[in-house]
C-alpha cells in the first residue's frame, strides 16, 4: 500500500515539475522562478508522502501489535488451564486420601509476560485494560509459586515421616480452592480481553494516527461489539470441545 502511494506522489512531483518548467522557460528570470517552484512542489509532495508513510506505519504497527497480543493471550490461557488441572489433581487427593496430596508433585507453568508490546498499541483505554491484566497475572505467578513451595514442603515432610496436623491439611485445601477460583476469574478476564482485541483489530480506526486515543471508557458501540465477540468465543470453545470429544 505504501509503495503504491509513494509511486503516485513521485509521479505527481515529476508532472508538476514538468508543467512548471514548460510554463516558465521563456526567460532567465522565469527559468529561475520555474526551478524554484519546481523544487518547492517537489519538497511539498515529499513531505505529504512522509505523512502518509507515518499514517500507514502507525496503523500497521497498531494492528500487528493487537494480533501479536492475541497470540500472547492464547498462551496465557494454556498456562492458566494447565495450572488449574494441576491444582484440581491435588484437590482430588483430599477426597480419597488425605496423604495423597502431599505426594503429588506440583509443577506449575509460569505465565511469561512481555509489556513492550503495549508501546505499539494506540488505544489507551485498551492499553490500560491490558496492563491491568498483566499486573494481575504477575501476582498470580507469585500465588502459584507460593502454592508450589507449600506443596513441596508438605510433600517433603510426609516423605521423611514428619506428622502433618489435620488443621494444616484443611488450611491447604482451602488455599488451593481459592487459588483455583482466582485462576478461573483470570481466565475469564483473558477471554474478555481477547474479545476486545478482536474488535479493535477489525476496526483499526484511522483516527488513531493523529493522536493517542486517551478516552477513559469505550464507546457504547464498542461495548456492544465486545459482548458479541465474547459470545462468539464461547461458541468457538464449545465447538472445539465437541469435536475433541468426537475424536
Amino acid at each position: 500500500m505504501f509503495q503504491i502511494m509513494t509511486f503516485i506522489f513521485t509521479l505527481l512531483v515529476f508532472l508538476v515539475i514538468e508543467v512548471i518548467i514548460v510554463l516558465f522557460s521563456f526567460s532567465p528570470e522565469s527559468q529561475f522562478f520555474g526551478a524554484f517552484w519546481g523544487a518547492f512542489f517537489a519538497f511539498f509532495f515529499i513531505v505529504i508522502a512522509q505523512i502518509f508513510k507515518i499514517y500507514y506505519l502507525r496503523l500497521k504497527n497498531n494492528y500487528n501489535a493487537i494480533v501479536e497480543l492475541q497470540q500472547e493471550l492464547v498462551r496465557f490461557i494454556h498456562a492458566i488451564e494447565s495450572n488449574s488441572r494441576e491444582i484440581e489433581g491435588i484437590l482430588s487427593g483430599f477426597d480419597s486420601d488425605k496423604k495423597q496430596f502431599t505426594l503429588y508433585f506440583f509443577q506449575p507453568r509460569k505465565i511469561e509476560i512481555d509489556k513492550s508490546i503495549l508501546l505499539k498499541i494506540t488505544k489507551l483505554c485498551f492499553v490500560q485494560d491490558t496492563l491491568n491484566l498483566f499486573l494481575e497475572l504477575e501476582s498470580l505467578n507469585h500465588i502459584i509459586n507460593a502454592t508450589k513451595e507449600l506443596n513441596d514442603a508438605l510433600r517433603e515432610s510426609y516423605k521423611v515421616g514428619s506428622p502433618i496436623p489435620a488443621e494444616l491439611i484443611s488450611s491447604r485445601k482451602t488455599r488451593l480452592s481459592k487459588t483455583l477460583e482466582i485462576l478461573s476469574k483470570q481466565l475469564e478476564k483473558v477471554y474478555v480481553l481477547i474479545a476486545k482485541a478482536r474488535v479493535l483489530a477489525k476496526k483499526n480506526e484511522a483516527r488513531y494516527w493523529l493522536k493517542f486515543d486517551n478516552k477513559v471508557n469505550y464507546s457504547e458501540e464498542e461495548k456492544n461489539l465486545f459482548e458479541i465477540e465474547r459470545e462468539k468465543i464461547d461458541k468457538e470453545i464449545k465447538t472445539f470441545k465437541d469435536r475433541k470429544n468426537k475424536d
